[in-house]
């Protein structure tokens, strides 16, 4: 095929009197902020060692502190099966 010419035109982005100023963005961001959940950021509220959450339940690999963020398992005893999806008939089980 045949080479195509293209020319490249400046685009003009115009900035509509409705924005929000920079004063009600940090607004926006400071309730945004306040909103949201804390992050463990990765360490074991036990040791404070860095740590990776495999599943819905794992374990320290420094101190075998139990670990979660599923805030449903948050006081139960530590048991790797919450990490196994549920079939059918163990789901109606539970009901």
């Amino acid at each position: 095929p045949a080479p195509v010419n293209v020319t490249l035109r400046p685009v003009v982005v115009e900035i509509s009197s409705n924005a929000p100023s920079d004063e009600d963005l940090e607004d926006m961001i400071s309730e945004r902020r306040a909103i949201r959940q804390p992050k463990t950021g990765g360490f074991c509220p036990n040791c404070g060692k860095p740590t990776k959450m495999l599943g819905r339940v794992d374990m320290c690999m420094y101190c075998n502190e139990p670990l979660t963020l599923d805030p449903k398992l948050q006081g139960k005893e530590f048991n790797e099966d919450y990490n196994k999806k549920k079939t059918e008939t163990e789901t109606e089980t539970e009901m």
